[in-house]
């Protein structure tokens, strides 16, 4: 056996010598491009036959005739690995199914034992499989493929192992096998199978097998274009299979492995001799052919070939590879590296449109085509978007969401996108509107004097927009045409008759259109007819019994209003009917709403039940809602807490004698004086007036301001119209002192028109502001959208110069402050209760705060330990407190941490005491690992992970 393997090498060397003298007679190929391109760098003189990459190492053999086994990060600086007990040389490595494999040599299997492979995933500890009956003289190439591990040997055998440890007995397929790669679900092995048994050195035909388990192949011959040894390399796009030979290249089609056909592509002639291809993503996809003297051509669509040859190279190319977004190219030349050339991403369409109308909304979707690019973000403008919230990315797809677009003016609406690498691109999107637009009516306030001497109808002026007046109504009482009202061209009439039979107050009429919004006249009826003889008219406030209240939405002729003065600004009061509030309650089942709609024109709007009627409420888990043209107060009636109140009042006094107030009012000017300041400060621009939301008991003298609640509250202020919704960026909170404070914030569209809706655990004077913020140092960070965001909502500050330092590592002070200021809570700037914690520290009130909340714990020592970093667990534990603060815990489901956490590679990483918060986390999707298969518990948290985290903790809980 001995003998007859050294005499097929001797023939062997005796062809290639007149392969070579043949060959070199031939003409010369002309490249594309007439010349070579410089496109690789040098950067070892380590000569190398054979390289693989993985885990972010290289993996090498020398070459040689006694090779090593190499290991290097950065293709400088190699380290030779020593294997004890293998004394078969080295011939390939390849890193496959995550994982280093080393292939050797078996030319004398008298003098040579050890492994026929070596398997590691670090390329320092190796693994030693043997094989018992293992191919004849040496493997070519492994690959891992269906479940199955295959290998190729020089003599055209095939083996194959499920386990990479048991492999089965070779099989020749063969005369030789170069290389085996595993494309579209198919082994594909190529070689040559020789002419003439008896004299193999004369060469034979190039040959191509196909399998789909590595145990039963399909070999298709190709006539050699030179009568060379056969194909010696080959790869693949997914779309075309190339194979090449000494100097041929050859396509196939990849869409059905089973049945070849073949074209040859280009003979590269005697120019030099073809040693490996390689298909690399680089450059947007490219073929790569490296071999003797230093040669390399790329092609990307394998029709057209370019040189970029190493110039004055002597030596030869050996191996190449995809690694790190380029290639790498080894022989006895060295080490080169391509420099990657940028090909910009493209987006398909470039266009599209988008219909405000609620009933033709639908989000814009474009497909991206990366080429080798990431995409960074996209941007409106100066203002980023924001990844799940304004757009959702899905594979190729990008899904520009409605809820955005229905956001934007009318108009063309330009979103760049950026990427990674290569020139931005845009999205135009014509928005449109073809919503029945609203009519309008000007004046919307008149008054009426019921004394017969003053008596005149009222007039107001309708503009249509296309519409057409459907009727008015007062209440739900309709007015009649030509007796109540008349209409006359542009003008509605409302006659003096009909204004005569109303009641003294508000008479609210409700114009209907026949497309559009409803539009309001609101005329105060007042009556200065005398009394008696030489009376004065009255001054007392004026009282009507005709305010509706809403109880889910039907209305209820149940409260009495009264208009006042208090420090100068007039003050519209709603006071509720307990007994006609209590029987439309109990007809309704739990959670009902109760609106109380103020249509007044007033500075401050306080609806009025007592004590006993949100007790009542209570019980029925019913929500009230104070609700005016300018802003609106949601408020559950158990977040009261008429029980603590009425301790604070007194036990002996009758809930029924408890007046409670919520209250919407606008600031007096000493209060508008303290934003307007702080605005100034704080270099933000107020959007809309400042409203002040207030509720409060009294009885007697006795006040008491509920100020403080245990969930969110919302409330919502109107956006002025021609307001850009989008140049607003959150809601905030100006203390007394002029401090200020975020508070979660998002917009929405109610009816056609937008708010903000600001959530709160406190009652306070609340501002929408624009504060737009982009730190210079994350312009290209994958933290980009979030750090922004956080920071224009006044959430995370920079470090300095306009830079966020998105990499460092944050503090367990810092990441309290964050914390709290996202949730928007008031500081709370009491004793500490942490040993290491003083009240000068620029950090207490938030430690404060974070504790009072049950945010944080400190440790059993004490401490708090405010400057050392937050591990990713530990911030993890606060998180999970911070979403039973916001009502996000109590949506998730409850599997166990195990489960939670089981396709994480360290989750036994995790500590015991943060096992359940680290689930939460994960499973709230505010925390999804460092990597698809690790948690890293214990790494310390980033800056711009925390911004990432607080920013979904808030979307997630539906805050912002």
């Amino acid at each position: 056996m001995q003998l007859d393997i050294r005499k097929q090498l001797s023939l062997l060397l005796a062809f290639m010598l007149l392969f070579s003298a043949v060959i070199m007679g031939r003409p010369e190929t002309v490249w594309a491009g007439q010349g070579p391109i410089q496109k690789w760098n040098k950067v070892s003189s380590q000569s190398l036959s054979s390289i693989a990459y993985g885990n972010g190492i290289y993996v090498a053999i020398t070459s040689g005739s006694n090779p090593k086994l190499v290991t290097s990060t950065d293709l400088v600086n190699w380290t030779e690995q020593n294997i004890a007990n293998l004394t078969k040389p080295f011939n390939v490595v390849k890193f496959i199914n995550g994982t280093f494999v080393v292939g050797t040599n078996y030319s004398d299997p008298i003098t040579q034992t050890g492994a026929t492979f070596l398997f590691s995933n670090n390329g320092t500890n190796w693994d030693a499989r043997t094989v018992s009956q293992p191919p004849q003289f040496s493997i070519t190439s492994v690959v891992y493929g269906n479940n199955t591990y295959v290998a190729s040997s020089y003599f055209g055998e095939i083996t194959t192992s499920t386990n990479g440890v048991n492999w089965t007995p070779p099989v020749r397929i063969v005369d030789r096998l170069s290389e085996v790669k595993f494309i579209n679900g198919y082994f594909v092995a190529v070689g040559y199978k020789e002419k003439n048994k008896t004299m193999p050195e004369m060469g034979g035909n190039d040959s191509i097998s196909t399998s789909t388990n590595g145990a039963s192949w399909t070999t298709t011959m190709l006539q050699a274009v030179n009568g060379g040894p056969g194909l010696s390399t080959v790869a693949s796009n997914g779309n075309n299979v190339i194979g090449a030979s000494f100097t041929s290249v050859y396509r196939f089609s990849a869409s059905d492995l089973n049945n070849i056909s073949n074209q040859t592509i280009q003979d590269f002639n005697n120019n030099f001799f073809i040693k490996k291809l390689v298909y690399a993503n680089t450059d947007g996809g490219t073929y790569i052919i490296v071999g003797t003297g230093g040669k390399i051509i790329t092609s990307a669509d394998t029709n057209n070939w370019t040189d970029e040859s190493i110039s004055d190279a002597t030596s030869d190319f050996m191996d190449v590879i995809e690694a790190e977004n380029t290639a790498v190219a080894v022989g006895t030349i060295g080490v080169y590296k391509r420099v990657p050339q940028v090909v910009n991403a493209t987006i398909n369409p470039g266009t599209g449109s988008f219909d405000k109308n609620t009933a033709n909304q639908a989000d814009v979707t474009t497909t991206v085509t990366l080429n080798g690019n990431t995409l960074s973000g996209i941007a409106n403008g100066g203002t980023t978007l924001t990844l799940d919230t304004d757009y959702t990315v899905s594979g190729s797809t990008v899904t520009i969401k409605k809820e955005y677009l229905a956001r934007q003016s009318i108009g063309t609406t330009t979103l760049t996108f950026s990427f990674s690498g290569g020139a931005d691109q845009t999205l135009s999107i014509t928005v449109s509107d073809t919503t029945p637009q609203n009519s309008a009516i000007n004046p919307v306030t008149a008054n009426f004097d019921k004394n017969a001497a003053n008596q005149v109808d009222v007039t107001t002026t309708v503009t249509l927009n296309g519409n057409t007046l459907s009727g008015i109504v007062n209440g739900g009482t309709a007015l009649t045409l030509d007796t109540d009202y008349t209409v006359s061209g542009s003008t509605v009439t409302i006659k003096k008759e009909y204004l005569a039979r109303q009641s003294i107050g508000t008479t609210t009429l409700t114009f209907s259109f026949s497309g559009g919004a409803d539009q309001t006249l609101s005329i105060t009826v007042s009556d200065t007819t005398s009394t008696s003889s030489g009376s004065a008219t009255s001054t007392t406030p004026e009282i009507t019994n005709n305010v509706d209240v809403l109880v889910n939405g039907k209305v209820e002729n149940a409260g009495t209003a009264a208009t006042s003065k208090r420090n100068g600004q007039t003050v519209t009061t709603i006071v509720v009917d307990q007994k006609k509030l209590d029987d439309k309650l109990a007809a309704e089942e739990k959670g009902a709403v109760i609106t109380i709609p103020v249509a007044a024109k007033s500075d401050v709007f306080i609806g009025e039940l007592n004590g006993q009627m949100v007790k009542n409420m209570e019980g029925k888990q019913a929500v009230v809602e104070i609700k005016t043209d300018k802003a609106a107060y949601t408020l559950p009636a158990q977040q009261i807490n008429i029980d603590a109140v009425s301790d604070k009042i007194g036990k002996s006094v009758s809930l029924q004698d408890i007046k409670v107030q919520i209250e919407i009012a606008a600031p007096t000017a000493d209060k508008v004086k303290v934003v307007e300041d702080a605005a100034e400060k704080g270099t933000f621009t107020l959007v809309v007036p400042s409203v002040e939301f207030t509720v409060k008991a009294i009885y007697g003298e006795k006040t008491v301001e509920v100020s403080a609640f245990n969930a969110y509250v919302h409330r919502t202020i109107a956006i002025p119209d021609g307001v850009d919704p989008n140049k607003i960026t959150t809601g905030i909170v100006v203390e007394p002192d002029g401090s200020v404070r975020h508070v979660p914030t998002k917009i929405v569209v109610i009816d056609g028109k937008y708010y903000a809706t600001i959530n709160s655990l406190t009652n306070s004077t609340y501002s929408v502001v624009w504060h737009p913020l982009a730190f210079s140092d994350v312009a290209n960070h994958w933290a980009k959208g979030a750090v922004n965001d956080m920071g224009s909502r006044m959430v995370i500050e920079g470090t300095g110069g306009g830079q966020f330092s998105p990499d460092r590592d944050i503090t367990r002070a810092e990441f309290a402050a964050i914390i709290v200021r996202g949730l928007g809570l008031k500081l709370d700037n009491g004793a500490p209760p942490f040993s290491d914690v003083k009240a000068t520290d620029w950090y207490s009130g938030a430690v404060n705060t974070a504790y009072a909340y049950k945010l944080i714990a400190g440790f059993e020592d004490g401490t708090f330990r405010p400057n050392d970093n937050i591990t990713r667990e530990q911030a993890m534990v606060v998180l999970s407190k911070a979403m039973k603060v916001t009502g996000l815990k109590d949506k998730l489901s409850v599997p166990s941490a195990v489960a939670v956490l089981r396709p994480f590679g360290d989750a036994a990483e995790v500590s015991p005491w943060a096992q359940s918060s680290v689930a939460d986390s994960v499973q709230a999707g505010i925390v999804s690992g460092r990597s698809d298969a690790k948690l890293v518990p214990t790494d310390f948290m980033t800056r711009a992970e925390v911004a990432t985290m607080i920013q979904k903790l808030l979307q997630k809980s539906g805050l912002i």
